[in-house]
């Protein structure tokens, strides 16, 4: 598990940062799995998936860190622990700044609408 062997059973190759594998007798590097939306795969040769997403980032299908740079959870949204994609804030509530793992409640006196 974790590597592919395209030149026999003595020659394993680890499956690349950002993927999994965890069945064995796999021949190519095509059988790796890209790491499931939520969770990062940091490491090469890896049998399972190294954990979840930060809060305040989302990582997408392959991530390979818990806290991608293409996954900073953007102004308008939420992204707790394990997201895979950023949630927009619902009525009632609000964010003014990135990296949010929940958003604000709505100040008394304000009214908050989700225009996303």
């Amino acid at each position: 598990s974790g590597s592919y062997f395209p030149e026999g059973p003595h020659t394993p190759h680890p499956c690349p940062i950002g993927t999994y594998l965890n069945t064995t007798r796999a021949s190519n590097r095509d059988q790796c799995v890209a790491c499931d939306p939520g969770s990062f795969c940091h490491r090469r040769g890896q049998i399972e998936v190294s954990g979840p997403c930060s809060e305040g980032y989302y990582c997408s299908s392959g991530a390979n860190r818990s806290r991608p740079t293409d996954g900073v959870c953007p102004v308008g949204h939420f992204c707790p622990e394990g997201s895979g994609l950023p949630s927009p804030c619902r009525n009632g509530t609000y964010m003014n700044h990135t990296k949010a793992g929940e958003c604000y409640l709505c100040p008394e006196g304000f009214f908050c609408v989700n225009r996303i």
